[in-house]
């Protein structure tokens, strides 16, 4: 009885391929050849053209021999289907066990490169342990003998550097003072502002290690947004689709910070486990370019110099340093306090002469790059810093607190211009939009002000995230607002 390739039920109308003879219901080859000209059996070209009909007696068929229909056939025939259904079953029992035994084979090799990962990754961070113990051992060896040991030694902030960061701070501050439009053209208006509403929600990340702590714009592509999170991976999201583009792997431990570079496509990103990676696009691919690790703890904020070439970053061990970007290397790493002090946000004045650092010591001190000198501190705070962010004009100082304050100081007298209260809940971030006119606050909500009036009116609070706000990014010309939690979502805001 003839039945067709595709459907395997009898054709009412057959037809025969004179390719390969396998036989088909004309509707269906038809229906098939108009999706692709091609036998759906062996793949080979085929064409209406290449099919026949086949004529089929419509008439009376003759009846089954009686043979066919005694008790010792019917049985012959059970016999037969029986020994085609349990040799079918063997060949399918086979199989699985053959699968099941390459599985086992699979997994039994991946555990084996587990525990040689894992065991490299012992040797070496042992390997790194000894080599400090071994340079601290030989500096104070030579300093017992009045020799000074030069291995790894920052070079320090020379005075060609101090020179272009002058020369910038000036050109900045002229351009400021004289160029400067009061208001960027095409800046949102405060009705805008207060229209923000989420346009776009995804969630990021691995769920085993769960949130996510930083996020950057590209100012080189509008579309790009990456995130850091607690799972130590970096991820570059299209920021229309909210498809992931890319995921760079280089960190052990949660990644805390992240800066995009404004001329080139360098991300520097800083993590939990003592070191910054500094990242490369080349080809569409982002790689790990630099791994510095002179810090000896945490690597809690990042800031970029205005110069493009340099970057300043701080840590749980208590300093801030002066980085090189094209060598990764550190150029000057200075002491903020004692033993004790965790340096938790570090910020550049926009005219890159000055830095502002906040630590878990509840002080905020302004240093000068030139001298690397503390040249002033602002009034203690009640718990420890968060986060730290200059206006454009240079003039502001916003501080996050631990405790939900957030503090902005005038530094042309040094005082205080306004307090923002949420008691019983941290501020992770606090960010001044390009223009300055706006700033943002990032805590279990956040919470946009306008920085150009007395009374600092709250333009608008967004609830959307359901647990801590921790990072935030503006968009050009305040045009929306980027912001990231610990409930793995990124979100965009818009008007």
């Amino acid at each position: 009885m003839l039945s067709c390739t595709i459907s395997g039920e009898v054709p009412e109308v057959p037809v025969v391929s004179i390719k390969s003879g396998h036989v088909f219901e004309k509707r269906l080859i038809l229906k098939h050849l108009q999706q692709e000209p091609k036998c759906p059996v062996t793949l080979q070209d085929l064409t209406p053209n290449d099919l026949v009909e086949i004529k089929i007696n419509k008439g009376p068929s003759a009846p089954r021999p009686p043979s066919a229909t005694s008790i010792s056939s019917l049985l012959r025939l059970f016999q037969e289907e029986w020994d085609t259904l349990l040799l079918e079953s063997y060949k399918m029992k086979k199989h699985v066990a053959d699968v099941r035994q390459e599985l086992s084979h699979a997994l039994y090799q991946h555990d084996a490169a587990c525990r040689v990962i894992a065991r490299v990754t012992q040797e070496r961070d042992k390997v790194r342990s000894e080599l400090s113990e071994t340079k601290t051992n030989m500096t104070a060896a030579l300093a017992q003998t009045g020799q000074e040991m030069d291995i790894d030694r920052p070079t320090g902030i020379t005075q060609g550097i101090v020179d272009q960061i002058l020369e910038k701070s000036d050109m900045l501050q002229r351009w400021r003072k004289n160029e400067k439009p009061r208001r960027p053209e095409g800046l949102a208006t405060k009705q805008q502002i207060g229209a923000l509403e989420e346009t776009k929600s995804t969630t990021l990340h691995s769920p085993s290690d769960s949130g996510i702590l930083a996020v950057a714009l590209n100012p080189l592509d509008s579309k790009t947004i990456f995130t850091a999170g607690v799972d130590s991976n970096i991820l570059c999201t299209n920021r229309e689709t909210f498809r992931v583009e890319a995921t760079m792997q280089g960190h052990r431990k949660k990644v805390l910070a992240l800066k995009a570079h404004k001329e080139n496509p360098v991300l520097i990103s800083g993590s939990s486990d003592k070191t910054i990676g500094i990242w490369n696009q080349r080809n569409g691919n982002w790689s790990l370019a630099f791994q510095p690790s002179f810090h000896t703890g945490a690597v809690n904020d990042i800031s970029l110099h205005p110069l493009n070439d340099y970057y300043v970053s701080c840590s749980d061990d208590g300093t801030w340093a002066f980085n090189n970007i094209s060598r990764g290397e550190v150029v000057q790493q200075v002491p903020v306090g004692g033993n004790k002090t965790k340096v938790g946000c570090v910020q550049l004045h926009p005219d890159g002469r000055l830095l502002g650092t906040g630590d878990n010591q509840r002080r905020v001190q302004i240093w000068q790059l030139n001298d690397q000198s503390s040249i002033h501190s602002l009034p203690e705070a009640d718990s420890a810093i968060t986060s730290l962010c200059f206006s454009e004009n240079g003039y502001h100082l916003a501080v996050a607190c631990q405790d939900g304050v957030v503090n902005v100081y005038d530094l042309r007298k040094t005082n205080l211009l306004h307090q923002f209260e949420s008691p019983g809940s941290t501020v992770h971030k606090v960010q001044y939009d390009y223009s300055g006119q706006y700033l943002a606050c990032a805590g279990p909500d956040i919470r946009i002000y306008q920085t150009k009036s007395k009374s600092w009116n709250l333009l608008k609070a967004l609830d959307n995230h359901t647990k801590p706000v921790m990072d935030i990014a503006w968009g050009p010309n305040a045009a929306y607002l980027a912001s990231v939690s610990k409930d793995r979502c990124l979100k965009t805001y818009s008007f």
